[in-house]
């Protein structure tokens, strides 16, 4: 996944190539927005979000996902 991508309308296209079932949630600058249920491995899901330019954090909410590192900071530019 890029760090950083233009602001504005933006569709995250995730797909899950693990063994276990993944989530997708981005937060920051006003924004919280997560998938509706987790991703099955070997499956997909696409979530659109408008964001302003800012930084965001972006992690699989599962629980303890993120603790194992499955996060990441993510910049929207003007």
């Amino acid at each position: 996944m890029p760090t950083a991508f233009p602001a504005g309308i933006v569709t995250f296209h995730i797909t899950n190539d693990g063994t276990m079932n993944h989530s997708f949630k981005i937060k920051g600058m006003g924004v919280e927005q997560q998938l509706p249920s987790d991703i099955p491995p070997g499956m997909t899901a696409d979530m659109t979000v408008s964001l302003v330019p800012g930084v965001y954090d972006v992690i699989c909410p599962v629980l303890g996902h993120a603790d194992l590192g499955m996060r990441l900071s993510v910049t929207a530019t003007q």
